[in-house]
């Protein structure tokens, strides 16, 4: 081959840089364009989704939380019209209505989970927040309506499981947060 030959092949065409360009993205080579797609599906193929791993703990702990809630809420409507009832209906009441308003919002985050809602997470957090409020409220309202001492709340049997329950709620808040496999799952 002659020089003159060797520039004219490596010399672009009149016009070809400007028919690859309109034909996709400016500055990207036929070749780059064609293996986009497949670079793009190994790393959706790579992105955990649907429930597996810890997911699967957490699903496992939203159905005994809602078996508890339902155990509770038994036990507290047996309450009406016994002696408990007679003495101190306020307290009843308001305990009932404290886990009533607690299972229907458990019941928003079951469906949420089920039907992998975007709003799981917002809900769960919520949730997470609200039993704790109301673990911390009950010990209150037992002292306002039957006069405990107060006192009792500063022990090692109180303490010691609200600890507990601030510790694990913290570690599966930050785990709803920060999952990828959370959030490539709940995004309807």
């Amino acid at each position: 081959m002659t020089a003159a030959k060797k520039t004219r092949k490596a010399a672009p065409r009149a016009g070809a840089g400007k028919a690859r360009q309109s034909s996709g993205k400016a500055g990207a080579s036929p070749k780059t364009r064609a293996r986009r797609p497949a670079a793009q599906s190994k790393t959706a193929r790579a992105e955990p989704t649907g429930f597996g791993g810890w997911l699967w703990l957490l699903v496992i702990g939203q159905l005994l939380v809602t078996a508890r809630m339902i155990d509770t809420l038994m036990k507290m409507a047996a309450l009406f019209g016994g002696p408990v009832w007679q003495a101190h209906r306020g307290l009843v009441i308001t305990d009932l209505a404290l886990y009533g308003a607690a299972f229907f919002l458990q019941l928003l985050v079951l469906a949420a989970l089920a039907l992998r809602k975007a709003q799981f997470v917002p809900l769960f957090i919520t949730a997470v927040v609200a039993y704790f409020l109301i673990g911390r409220l009950e010990p209150l309202l037992a002292i306002a309506f039957l006069g405990m001492d107060p006192s009792r709340l500063i022990s090692r049997a109180v303490l010691l499981p609200m600890a507990v329950e601030f510790g694990v709620g913290l570690l599966w808040g930050a785990y709803v947060l920060m999952s990828r496999r959370v959030r490539n799952t709940f995004v309807r």
